[in-house]
C-alpha cells in the first residue's frame, strides 16, 4: 500500500530511553528503531562498492573527498 502518509494524522508517544543492560556496549544509546523498507535502485548502484561514509565525504561524488 502507498499513501501520502504526510496527510494523515499520526501520534508517537512520549519516549524516555532506559538505562543501558550492565555490560553492554558504552558506545551505544538504548533507542528507537527504524526500518527503511524501500531504497531506489540508482540509489544502489550509485554506492555500490563505494566505501564507507563516501557519500557524505564526497556530496554523492560531487566533490573531492578530501579526507583521505
Amino acid at each position: 500500500m502507498i499513501f501520502l502518509s504526510g496527510q494523515v494524522y499520526h501520534h508517537v508517544a512520549e519516549w524516555k530511553p532506559t538505562p543501558a543492560p550492565p555490560g553492554s556496549n558504552p558506545k551505544l544509546t538504548p533507542g528507537r528503531i527504524g526500518n527503511v523498507f524501500f531504497f531506489p535502485q540508482a540509489s544502489y548502484e550509485k554506492l555500490k562498492g563505494k566505501p564507507s561514509g563516501w557519500n557524505v565525504h564526497t556530496y554523492s561524488g560531487t566533490s573531492p573527498d578530501v579526507t583521505r
